[in-house]
């Protein structure tokens, strides 16, 4: 299935760290990852109140899907 969706990066450790290793899950738990929890709900309850407030993003948005699903 295809699903409209995004990606974002929201640091939950210094620089440099590698995700997936034991040094990242110490910083996830940590206020930066507390943090990093904050702002992707934030980023997230923004982009719903953009759709609930400028109907005409929904129909750009689904356009855009719709022309990136088109088989090749």
């Amino acid at each position: 299935y295809s699903v409209p969706a995004i990606h974002p990066m929201i640091k939950a450790a210094p620089e440099g760290c590698a995700i997936h290793t034991r040094d990242f899950a110490t910083h996830a738990a940590s206020p930066l990852g507390d943090q990093a929890v904050l702002d992707g709900a934030k980023a997230m309850a923004m982009t719903v109140i953009d759709f609930w407030l400028e109907p005409g993003e929904r129909d750009r948005a689904r356009r855009a899907f719709e022309h990136a699903i088109q088989p090749v």
